[in-house]
């Protein structure tokens, strides 16, 4: 079994590599999903009702939301992994264990739940994934300016 430990140059990694597979402009209208449902965000797409119109057509991988779409785009964490952790955060997903995919068990250090959570948040006030990323590295963990 391998150990790897998403630590915080790896978070900010993989938020770049999600900008960059669905666009750094893109924007996940938590907010308007809160408002015309009650759900807020979602990390996966089967979770959000059919009838949003909106987040089906722009949403077409199994993650919806940033982090969703880290895990189960990027990650490849089965959607079955996170099904039942709607609501609940990153660490929580994580646990004290991590996930494991295949021959690979994912594990969330301090730092990276932190990048994360940040660029969760701004992305959950409606800035584009672009701006969470920016978000993210300006945080306390993330090292920029």
């Amino acid at each position: 079994m391998n150990i790897t430990m998403i630590d915080r140059d790896m978070a900010l990694d993989l938020i770049e590599q999600a900008c960059a597979r669905r666009g750094a402009g893109f924007t996940y209208y938590a907010a308007r999903l809160d408002e015309a449902y009650g759900g807020g965000c979602q990390y996966l797409r089967r979770n959000i009702p059919a009838a949003d119109e909106w987040a089906w057509s722009h949403i077409t991988d199994g993650g919806a939301c940033l982090l969703g779409f880290i895990l189960v785009d990027i990650l490849g964490i089965p959607e079955s992994e996170i099904e039942g952790h709607e609501g609940q955060s990153i660490g929580m997903i994580f646990g004290s264990n991590g996930i494991t995919v295949g021959d690979t068990r994912y594990v969330l250090s301090d730092q990276a739940d932190a990048i994360f959570n940040a660029a969760q948040s701004k992305q959950d006030d409606g800035a584009t994934w672009g701006e969470a990323l920016a978000y993210a590295n300006r945080s306390r963990f993330g090292g920029g300016a």
